[in-house]
């Protein structure tokens, strides 16, 4: 009996002796399809973190689509692209006027550019309509006070005037560059002073281009209202169509995203769409003037 139990219990032993655990080989084995499977679905995963992105950022357009018709209807015109307040040191901005119509009535945008003290309402005013999600950048950016002329680059002016919220959304202004022109030539929907009303896009409604986005590797922009004398000032709150979108060597206020090849832009009839990278030059101007 004894016996019988230890030649059993050797061959117990014997069996748990000759189990074994992953040679380093076959962890490298292991290690390697998983590398390689990570890698196959990463870019799936961007991509479709991307594609939702975008969707979300569309949404925003039509969401101020929206807002201008709703706007137009109770004042029987858009609202001006920016305009200068009383004192002519400031000015509000469409985004500025549009707020109520985008259930924000309780913001002054005014609080966030007059003075310093008030600048730290900012952060506590970040709105996401105006932020698209591709865009990385911080929520606030400094605005300097402009020195010398606008052709001059790299300018080194330290006399801060403002704390400003972030927009990457902008009224488009037309062909011509907001801060080398007058206010008022702007070919687009969206000059200084003067509203829009829908008869005065006479190419159609559907093909003028209201809105569109910039990042801030561009030019940073903002929806609250800002100093007049601050750098590149009215291409904080318009754009303008020249060369093509999301081109290095356009101007820095010219449209721009970090959407795969295209930006996203409102049309007139409330439709949100992409325009690819690499339209025609003609045709991408065309969708900024009235007429």
């Amino acid at each position: 009996m004894d016996a019988g139990n230890n030649q059993a219990s050797v061959h117990g032993a014997a069996r748990c002796s000759s189990r074994r655990g992953l040679t380093i080989v076959e962890l490298l084995v292991v290690c390697a399809v998983l590398a390689i499977l990570v890698g196959l679905l990463m870019p799936a995963l961007q991509i479709a973190r991307e594609q939702a992105r975008n969707v979300q950022c569309l949404a925003h357009e039509r969401e101020f689509g929206v807002a201008f018709h709703a706007y137009h209807e109770a004042r029987r015109r858009l609202p001006s692209g920016w305009q200068r307040e009383s004192s002519d040191q400031f000015a509000r901005s469409w985004a500025g006027h549009l707020l109520p119509y985008l259930e924000q009535s309780a913001i002054d945008p005014g609080r966030l550019a007059h003075g310093a003290a008030m600048n730290d309402l900012a952060s506590a005013q970040e709105l996401s309509i105006f932020r698209c999600p591709s865009d990385v950048a911080e929520s606030q950016f400094a605005l300097y006070r402009e020195i010398g002329e606008h052709e001059s680059s790299f300018q080194t002016s330290e006399t801060l005037l403002a704390t400003l919220p972030l927009s990457n959304y902008l009224g488009v202004f037309g062909v011509s560059d907001p801060d080398d022109v007058s206010g008022e030539i702007g070919e687009g929907p969206f000059r200084e002073f003067r509203g829009c009303r829908w008869d005065d896009l006479r190419r159609g409604a559907s093909n003028v281009a209201l809105l569109s986005e910039r990042t801030a590797r561009k030019l940073s922009a903002t929806w609250s209202d800002f100093p007049l004398d601050g750098e590149d000032a009215a291409g904080r709150v318009t754009g303008h169509a020249c060369l093509g979108p999301n081109r290095d060597d356009a101007d820095e206020c010219e449209f721009d995203s970090r959407h795969d090849e295209h930006i996203n832009v409102l049309w007139g009839d409330g439709r949100a769409g992409s325009v690819d990278s690499s339209v025609d030059r003609l045709v991408y101007q065309s969708m900024a003037r009235r007429e």
